[in-house]
């Protein structure tokens, strides 16, 4: 009998264990989805603010010379051409502009980050070094390189002077 209260008592304490164990493990769980919700609110923070601080002058440069650039580059487009045909007249100007607004938003994005320079690159620095979220970041990071990368192709196919983009908001 006391041999039987000895297993009731082990499977009790590697029960509770157990529990204590999963709790700890989804409070660990929540507590670094929370840090990770935070790091990449304040990264969004820092691109929002910039880009109200530059807001103004983007726009002046934009319509100083870009915008035309680019509007002349769609205009003269082969591929563009043939898919304004399919468009009735009236409506050819519109579908222009929502593609200058497009190449515009592309090009705010890449003033953005060369107004931060290397301030996203030092928050991500400063993560911690905890396996699976610093990659998961880093990947994340390295995604949105590939992608301003992809942003810069398409503006210079569109005749928009990318360095000297980069230059004048660095």
């Amino acid at each position: 009998m006391s041999e039987m209260s000895f297993i009731t008592q082990l499977v009790v304490v590697v029960a509770a264990l157990l529990y204590i164990t999963k709790e700890l493990s989804t409070r660990f769980e929540v507590a670094l989805r929370r840090y990770c919700e935070r790091h990449v609110n304040s990264i969004n923070s820092l691109h929002r603010n910039t880009e109200e601080e530059i807001r103004t002058e983007f726009d002046f440069w934009w319509s100083d010379g870009p915008a035309n650039d680019v509007q002349e580059s769609l205009l003269t487009d082969p591929i563009v051409r043939e898919q304004l045909q399919l468009v009735p007249e009236e409506m050819q100007d519109a579908a222009i502009s929502s593609l200058l607004v497009e190449f515009q938003r592309e090009a705010m994005h890449l003033a953005v980050h060369a107004r931060l320079g290397s301030r996203e690159a030092d928050l991500h620095s400063k993560l911690p070094r905890i396996r699976g979220l610093r990659s998961v970041m880093l990947d994340q990071y390295e995604g949105h390189q590939s992608e301003l990368k992809r942003v810069r192709e398409k503006l210079f196919e569109r005749k928009v002077d990318v360095e000297e983009l980069e230059r004048h908001f660095a």
